[in-house]
């Protein structure tokens, strides 16, 4: 209780602490109207995971006397530690000041201290433990309830569904029953396709055409286009002007007598030599 009444003051922003009045309103509150907790005097139990409302058990009362052992133990070493602090700093006061008895008498003090704090510091070790075993059967215990919990839930979906066999069946009728529904949407597609009369074959027909000479006169108009493009194009190169026909003989008869004019050529004059 008084980690909760700790607590609540520091949400609260209450330096000097919560008065007993305003706590109990709360818990009263919280327990009565919203269902959250359960307490007594000494305790706070919240509502756990299962989301029923909570009970303070002997379990319960078992684990807070654990609980608050080991805040007492805890308080009690850290007192002794700090009496242990200040004897330290008398025994060096005392010695400093040559006063040897009082040296003597705080040295035995201190002494007895760190006994005292030896055998509450063990204490506080096995009651650790024992919470610590207490506080992991606890959530074992917790976690078995959430397990039993889901398998009720699985068990009782499973009944509904009705196990494989059911899966089974279910499955084939929906498949037959998927296969009727093609059967029919062929037989109206198949009844749409005799309906229709001579005149909607006409208007088809000759929407297809226009259609397509659409099409055609689009693909004639980029075809122009592109040649209206290359002629563009041609005409802006260098092209050298043609060849008059009189003029041909002469370079024919020039390119006859190239190569093999000069061969011959070479071999007469070598014969006169």
């Amino acid at each position: 209780m008084s980690e909760f009444e700790a607590k609540v003051s520091e949400v609260l922003g209450i330096q000097d602490g919560i008065s007993t009045e305003d706590l109990e309103v709360i818990l009263t509150y919280l327990s009565r109207e919203e269902g959250e907790i359960a307490f007594n005097e000494r305790m706070v139990k919240f509502r756990g995971t299962d989301g029923r409302p909570p009970e303070i058990t002997a379990q319960d009362r078992d684990i807070a006397s654990l609980t608050t052992l080991v805040l007492d133990l805890g308080k009690q070493c850290a007192n002794i530690s700090l009496n242990i602090e200040n004897l330290t700093e008398d025994i060096k006061a005392a010695v400093a000041a040559r006063n040897r008895p009082a040296a003597l008498r705080l040295l035995r003090s201190r002494k007895t201290q760190e006994a005292l704090l030896d055998r509450r510091s063990e204490s506080l070790a096995q009651i650790d433990g024992i919470y610590d075993k207490v506080k992991e059967a606890a959530n074992q215990i917790e976690l078995i309830g959430a397990l039993r919990s889901g398998a009720k839930v699985l068990r009782g979906l499973n009944a509904e569904i009705g196990g494989a066999d059911t899966v089974t069946l279910v499955l084939q009728e929906f498949g037959e029953e998927m296969s009727k529904t093609q059967d029919v949407e062929s037989l109206i597609a198949e009844g749409n396709g005799r309906m229709s009369s001579p005149s909607d074959e006409i208007e088809i027909n000759a929407e297809l055409e226009a259609l397509e000479l659409k099409d055609k006169l689009v693909d004639e108009e980029t075809q122009a286009k592109e040649a209206a493009r290359v002629a563009k194009e041609l005409g802006s190169l260098d092209v050298p002007a043609p060849v008059k026909d009189e003029e041909q003989p002469i370079r024919m008869s020039q390119r006859s007598e190239g190569p093999a004019h000069e061969i011959g050529k070479i071999v007469s004059d070598v014969g006169n030599t």
